[in-house]
């Protein structure tokens, strides 16, 4: 997949268009507790070297157990934020 930047033009029409000035501006709905506040510390791989790193772990999944998942029944609801779009479980 390719990488398309975008241009400091690209940011600016796309903030104007959910109403905001500044991205720090939509970081200020996220509490202070939550915030990482450290360097995310990835390392440099190339492609290679990522795909080889994903397959090591991939490696270590385990098969042959039984998984459980959609074991539930439960709806899901759309709510709209000013900046983005998320989805809530409500749990019937």
């Amino acid at each position: 997949m390719p990488n398309i930047s975008n241009t400091d033009a690209d940011r600016r029409l796309m903030l104007d268009k959910i109403g905001a000035k500044t991205f720090e501006e939509l970081l200020d709905r996220i509490p202070e507790d939550l915030r990482l506040k450290r360097e995310l510390n990835i390392p440099a791989l190339s492609e290679m070297e990522l795909l080889r790193e994903l397959q090591t772990l991939a490696n270590k999944n385990t098969t042959g157990m039984a998984c459980f998942a959609g074991g539930g029944v439960f709806t899901l609801r759309k709510a709209k934020l000013p900046f983005l779009t998320i989805y809530i479980r409500v749990d019937d």
